[in-house]
């Protein structure tokens, strides 16, 4: 697209956000609609629908039903009128039909993270930091207190885990906080044959080592170290791993693996055990068998966790 295509797309696009605003700012009911178009996904083949209208609501719509009077929440940030069962840790539960998250002393709320909480590498990064902050704690205190300010409660993964458990120790609001423990990926990196991709770990064929006997024993090994966040109340809870390639595709990965490989038996032995001849695979089948994986990999990752933490909640496994 060249620079004129690009100036008119942006100025349509502009003009269309006007109007919108403009439409949805009088529109005083309770709900208005919105055009859309749906997108769905099959396999890799991703498609979008004609423009439907959809029924949804504005802040302005909703303004009369609303209370005047400001919510009260504890320390958590959780609502302080949904009171449930206290449990000392970060659990879930379904109340009148939604479902909340719901904090150590048994409140309800809504758990609002940021990814990343932690200091940049570079040159400029560390000048700046030691320029503005000094030390590790002024720097987390003044993040987790900003962020706090605006209604977060909670950081992600491949945030400063330390620094933060710091801040806890000395904050009357604690900033609840995740683990990434990376299980299969730290598996991959022990066993060999996976590379880096652009924001997650790359395996052969895209299919993960799921059915090697030693994944199992390298994940209890892994687990052993969070012993140590077993008992913290602040800890919302585990991330296994980061953007795992679960697709339709799955079985035929398997399938295409070295006939010595684990992986390829694995799959071999499925299609034996439910009859199904490769050429007559359907997509069904190949759904059937990426659930097949889905249920070895979060049995034992999670077995794993479990065994060294029931406490905290299993967040699982991002997915692309």
């Amino acid at each position: 697209m060249n620079s004129y295509s690009l100036t008119r797309f942006f100025a349509l696009l502009t003009c269309l956000l006007l109007v919108t605003n403009f439409l949805l700012a009088n529109n005083q009911a309770d709900s208005t609609n919105v055009l859309a178009k749906v997108r769905s996904k099959q396999g890799d083949k991703i498609s979008f629908s004609e423009w439907r209208s959809f029924p949804t609501r504005t802040v302005a719509g909703l303004s009369s039903k609303l209370s005047n009077q400001k919510s009260m929440t504890n320390k958590y940030g959780s609502q302080q009128n949904i009171k449930t069962k206290s449990t000392g840790f970060f659990r879930t539960e379904k109340i009148n039909g939604k479902w909340w998250s719901i904090d150590p002393e048994g409140f309800a709320g809504l758990h609002v993270a940021v990814n990343s909480i932690t200091q940049g590498k570079s040159d400029r990064n560390i000048k700046g930091f030691n320029a503005q902050f000094g030390n590790d704690f002024n720097w987390i205190k003044t993040t987790l207190d900003t962020l706090s300010a605006q209604g977060f409660n909670g950081s992600g993964s491949w945030s400063n885990t330390d620094a933060i458990l710091a801040y806890n120790k000395s904050s009357k609001k604690p900033i609840a906080y995740s683990v990434m423990l990376n299980m299969m990926s730290e598996y991959g990196n022990k066993r060999g044959g996976t590379y880096q991709q652009a924001g997650h770990k790359g395996y052969p064929k895209n299919a993960i080592f799921v059915f090697d006997p030693e994944f199992e024993v390298f994940c209890d090994k892994l687990a052993q170290k969070i012993v140590k966040y077993r008992d913290d109340q602040n800890l919302y809870g585990y991330f296994t791993d980061n953007e795992l390639p679960f697709s339709l595709k799955n079985l035929d990965s398997y399938l295409s693996l070295p006939s010595k490989d684990h992986g390829h038996q694995a799959a071999k032995k499925w299609l034996s055990s439910r009859n199904i001849e490769i050429q007559n695979i359907t997509d069904q089948d190949r759904a059937d068998f990426l659930g097949f994986v889905a249920d070895k990999y979060f049995s034992i990752v999670s077995a794993s966790i479990k065994r060294y933490d029931p406490n905290h909640m299993i967040l699982g496994s991002r997915f692309y």
